[in-house]
C-alpha cells in the first residue's frame, strides 16, 4: 500500500490518541475545537502517518517553517521544513510546484534508531502524497513535489 490523504475516522482518532497529541501541541486549548477535522497522510500497511502539526516554533525563531510529525508505528519524529526557491506562489498555478527544503529534525535523538536516510526517504514519499495537505483539493492532481534535501 502507499500513502493516501484522508480525514481521520473517529475510531482512528481514538486509537492513535490524536486529540491528546493535538492538545499537547496546542496548550492554549482545553479541548479540540468542534470544527477541527483531523487529517493525515497515511500508509496503513506500514502503519506510518504524516501530519502537519504547526507553523513556526519560538524555539527556532518565528520563521522556522512548517512542522510535521511522522509517526512510525507509534514512534514520533518531528521535522521543520520550509518551502524553497522554485515553489509556486499561488495555489491555482498550473502545475503547482512545492520544493521542500531546509529539513531539521526537531529532536535528532528521537529517530528511534531508524537510520536518518531511511527516515528521510519515507518523509519524501509521504510529502509527495501530502501535496498541499488538503483532502479533496481540486488542484491536487496538478501538484509537483520536489526536494532540495
Amino acid at each position: 500500500m502507499t500513502f493516501v490523504n484522508e480525514f481521520v475516522s473517529a475510531d482512528d482518532i481514538k486509537n492513535y490518541r490524536l486529540n491528546e497529541l493535538w492538545l499537547a501541541r496546542n496548550p492554549a486549548y482545553k479541548e479540540v475545537p468542534p470544527s477541527y477535522r483531523h487529517y493525515w497522510t497515511i500508509d496503513k500497511e506500514r502503519n506510518i502517518y504524516l501530519q502537519e502539526v504547526r507553523f513556526g516554533n519560538p524555539a527556532f525563531g518565528d520563521n522556522s517553517g512548517q512542522h510535521f510529525m511522522l509517526d512510525w508505528n507509534g514512534r514520533q519524529i518531528e521535522f521543520a521544513l520550509k518551502k524553497g526557491l522554485g515553489s509556486s506562489a499561488k495555489i491555482a498555478e498550473f502545475p503547482f510546484v512545492i520544493v521542500w527544503g531546509t529539513v531539521k529534525v526537531i529532536h535528532p535523538t528521537d529517530l528511534h534508531q531508524i537510520p536518518l536516510d531511511t527516515v528521510l526517504e519515507v518523509l519524501k514519499e509521504a510529502l509527495t502524497t501530502y501535496g498541499s495537505g488538503e483532502v479533496g483539493n481540486k488542484y491536487a492532481p496538478n501538484f509537483i513535489v520536489k526536494f532540495n534535501f
